[in-house]
């Protein structure tokens, strides 16, 4: 499904589709009391192109057929008592086929935008934010709360010793720890926290409305399930982590990475696979 269609609340898209419908018989309806030439259908491509695009093929497909059924009572008003029947259903036919196919074009296009989106804001290694959508992403939980004046928090993760097993077995085997490691912060983790990969071998984790004491539970649990996960695959790599609560938010997302980055370098110079943590107030 097209990404705007995700992000579009579903009373919104019922409002679209029944907007969508009325204008539909509208326009219909108009074109039978007036008899107004509506050439190649463009009156009813509004509608059509509006509820495809914002609420997905299939409702694109009903307003098709309700517009091709729109314009039957106006074909007729035009055509009076000589109508050929059997044209006029040729005819009707040939105009459904076109509003199907501008939905099916118009679902196409939308689907490859939201592969496009998706590429220009997914780390194409381990499928979480990469580097670019961390930032928007970030940006606007910073915003969010300061309006709202909650606090949030921010690990930054850095993988102990993985220079050594890109070495000794490759970076394939580099690029599989890589995934794991993504893979197992998504599965410990809340569908609005937003883990992200900044490149190489280095991750943040961004928990929102989350307090210094949730944010260190949290934190060991991932730690804790990271090492269980590279025991099980004889791989000899821990985690060094920096994590900060900011009851304050800062000014800039580099600030917020600048800080729990710092914080993850004193935890790895203290002597590795451990979290140092503190609080932004």
């Amino acid at each position: 499904m097209p990404i705007i269609v995700k992000s579009i609340p579903l009373f919104m898209r019922i409002l679209i589709f029944s907007l969508g419908v009325a204008l539909t018989v509208g326009i219909g309806f108009s074109h039978y009391m007036l008899q107004v030439d509506l050439t190649l259908s463009f009156f009813f491509l509004f509608p059509l192109i509006m509820v495809t695009w914002f609420t997905g093929i299939w409702a694109g497909a009903v307003i098709a057929v309700i517009s091709a059924v729109a314009w039957i009572p106006g074909d007729l008003q035009e055509a009076g008592i000589q109508t050929n029947f059997y044209l006029l259903a040729i005819n009707e036919f040939f105009r459904l086929f076109v509003f199907l196919f501008i939905v099916i074009i118009l679902s196409k296009l939308h689907e490859l935008i939201q592969v496009q989106q998706e590429l220009a804001s997914t780390d194409y290694l381990t499928g979480i934010a990469n580097r670019r959508a961390f930032f928007t992403l970030a940006d606007a939980e910073i915003k969010r709360s300061r309006r709202y004046q909650q606090p949030f928090s921010i690990a930054y993760i850095d993988l102990d010793n993985f220079k050594y097993i890109n070495d000794l077995y490759g970076h394939g085997t580099g690029d599989d720890l890589l995934r794991e490691v993504a893979s197992t912060i998504r599965r410990n983790i809340r569908e609005v926290d937003i883990p992200a990969r900044l490149g190489g071998d280095e991750f943040v984790l961004l928990l929102p409305e989350t307090s210094a004491r949730s944010a260190r539970a949290v934190m060991k649990k991932i730690r804790d399930n990271l090492l269980s996960s590279m025991k099980e695959r004889e791989w000899p790599v821990t985690f060094s982590i920096g994590l900060v609560t900011f009851n304050t938010p800062p000014a800039t997302v580099s600030e917020l990475i600048l800080t729990s980055d710092n914080l993850m370098y004193k935890a790895k110079q203290s002597g590795k696979n451990r979290i140092r943590n503190m609080v932004k107030r």
